[in-house]
């Protein structure tokens, strides 16, 4: 059997108690950590924060490749070509992108000290650094994730620091002078997109799974309080609206990272949206769509 789901929302009016949810063909939906390292997600071609406590939760960091070896115009017209709201990373956004990755500073510099004055420093080292973790999900050359942050053509400690470096091979990372300027191979900007605004949500949605995500196996919820994760199945393919997820098999499902809540017996509606091609092996009938049980 093949069955695409899109989207999948849980709304609720009144307590009730809702423990395992499946989707036909046994889609379960229950509660396990998510599947990222420390509270950054990758999906594709960025970077997304997903920590409340962040001020920059949600925020997405696009991938070196938009800007690497190009000076600052021209990195930043290549990224507004896909993302039209894409801008350069503030100061504070380069600390929120070190908070997410679970970075921790051995000093009083922060990474937002790459934009002052000041000799060239170690950031984090060995255990405090996230094991390169951050530098691959951008995008390395070489050995390194080189990002410029305040390039003035000085190599004096006088100026400010020019660029930022993430060690592949290597545990650190570093603020860096340099006497040039972009573009340079292998370094690039950090540049950032904001999330397109949320399609309006119902009073009451606890939930909302669209399920239209390509290359990744993570499940936004468009409320913001569970995100899952794709077990088997793929994205992708047409929905009724925009794209939606494929599952073939009876293992296949989404897992959400917070619990749904407590409904105690009151009443609650649960949607989705389900296209099956054909009835189970050995069944002439199709399956239930909707089962609930503890």
């Amino acid at each position: 059997m093949k069955m695409t789901l899109n989207p999948s929302r849980f709304m609720r009016s009144a307590p009730s108690r809702l423990q395992i949810i499946m989707l036909t063909a046994m889609v379960a939906l229950t509660a396990t950590a998510p599947s990222a390292h420390a509270a950054i997600v990758e999906v594709g071609d960025l970077n997304i924060i997903s920590d409340p406590d962040n001020p920059s939760d949600g925020l997405r960091f696009l991938d070196m490749s938009y800007s690497m070896g190009l000076p600052s115009a021209a990195a930043l017209a290549n990224a507004q070509a896909v993302y039209p709201n894409a801008r350069m990373a503030t100061p504070k956004e380069f600390d929120d992108l070190f908070a997410a990755a679970g970075i921790t500073y051995i000093g009083t510099d922060t990474a937002s000290d790459g934009f002052t004055v000041g000799p060239p420093v170690y950031l984090s080292v060995g255990s405090s650094y996230d094991g390169s973790a951050l530098a691959y999900a951008l995008g390395i050359y070489g050995n390194a994730t080189y990002i410029w942050t305040d390039p003035d053509n000085s190599d004096l400690p006088t100026t400010t620091r020019d660029y930022l470096v993430l060690g592949a091979s290597f545990d650190y990372a570093s603020l860096s002078q340099a006497n040039i300027q972009p573009p340079f191979v292998g370094a690039g900007f950090l540049i950032v997109s904001q999330p397109p605004p949320p399609a309006p949500l119902a009073d009451g949605l606890i939930a909302h799974w669209r399920m239209d995500e390509v290359g990744t196996t993570y499940v936004h919820d468009s409320v913001g309080r569970s995100h899952g994760t794709r077990v088997g199945g793929s994205g992708n393919h047409p929905g009724i609206s925009g794209r939606a997820t494929s599952f073939e098999g009876a293992s296949y499902g989404v897992t959400a990272t917070n619990q749904l809540g407590d409904f105690g017996a009151g009443d609650f509606t649960i949607s989705v949206s389900v296209k099956m091609t054909s009835p189970l092996i050995g069944q002439s009938a199709y399956p239930p769509i909707l089962m609930i049980g503890s």
